[in-house]
């Protein structure tokens, strides 16, 4: 058996383990796998963790050896092969306003064509199936395999929108197989408003030089959101597709970047449906207060940010 991770970004989606896999990258001692999110917990188990080492070639001088799947986080018979398989392992999460997150996830899906229920109807869809859609045990492993093959214009196909936004309980199901000094937990907020020292304090946690600085901290913003850069990406890896990217004549690159400027009449969730939201989360919300200690009062009121 060759190489295998120290740490995983376990998510939740839309919650900036993309950025943290590439700020991580640029660290001379971590390695992060090309393939960002190799899914190897949720859908490759069964080809063995020589399969999985294949990811993590080149490794053998990194301190730091990792990968980002979001879909991680919230589901519990995945944190069930992680613990069996990794029990040392250092787990990231990285998260924000859950409402907010809930309804990104939901407007990518619904860019792309995926789903074509309204946000609200969605939701309340996915709240509905919460009864079932546990995803415990090997059971539960199947019900994910197979839901990822259903039609979106099935009502029946089960939907995730709220599942990774409770932090409290999935911090409490990783708690429950870890010790608490395996799990660093990021906010996106301090993320944005204090990255040098988020950074700092998340190479600290994974016993690399905390001194190195990130110098691209902002063009992968830009280069995630392109479909090409993100198939480029998984195919070669963030240097190279970023190399190539690089390479693109000034003017081509400005153009897209002033379209993406010029996005127009993006959805945003009503206040409505924000409160609606919150209702669900609310006592998610004040337990995750207590753990963490933070005030989470600007998740309380605000409407959907970009």
């Amino acid at each position: 058996m060759k190489n295998l991770p120290n740490f995983l970004i376990i998510g939740p989606p839309k919650s900036a383990s993309t950025s943290l896999h590439f700020y991580l990258g640029q660290h001379p001692q971590i390695f992060v796998s090309k393939v960002k999110e190799t899914n190897f917990f949720t859908h490759d188990y069964e080809k063995g963790l020589d399969y999985y080492s294949s990811f993590f070639s080149g490794a053998e001088n990194s301190k730091a050896i990792g990968e980002a799947t979001p879909a991680y986080c919230f589901l519990p018979f995945v944190a069930d092969r992680i613990q069996k398989d990794l029990s040392h392992i250092k787990l990231i999460i990285a998260v924000r306003n859950p409402i907010e997150r809930a309804f990104s996830n939901w407007l990518m899906l619904w860019e792309a064509g995926t789903e074509k229920i309204p946000f609200r109807e969605a939701v309340q869809i996915n709240l509905d199936q919460l009864s079932f859609a546990k995803f415990e045990n090997e059971k539960g492993a199947q019900l994910w395999e197979e839901r990822r093959f259903m039609n979106s214009d099935n009502r029946n196909w089960t939907r995730t929108y709220l599942q990774p936004g409770f932090y409290a309980k999935n911090l409490e199901m990783y708690y429950e197989r870890f010790s608490k000094g395996q799990i660093k937990l990021i906010f996106l907020e301090d993320l944005n408003s204090n990255f040098d020292e988020t950074m700092k304090n998340l190479f600290e946690f994974l016993q690399v030089d905390k001194s190195f600085s990130i110098s691209d901290k902002n063009e992968m913003n830009f280069y995630s959101n392109k479909k090409y850069f993100r198939i480029l990406q998984n195919v070669i890896g963030y240097k190279a597709a970023k190399s190539i990217s690089k390479k693109l004549p000034t003017g081509f690159k400005a153009l897209l970047k002033q379209k993406r400027k010029g996005v127009k009449n993006k959805p945003i969730i009503s206040n409505e449906d924000y409160d609606f939201m919150y209702e669900i989360y609310k006592n998610d919300i004040e337990q995750l207060e207590i753990v963490t200690g933070k005030n989470l009062e600007n998740w309380r009121k605000g409407n959907i940010k970009d």
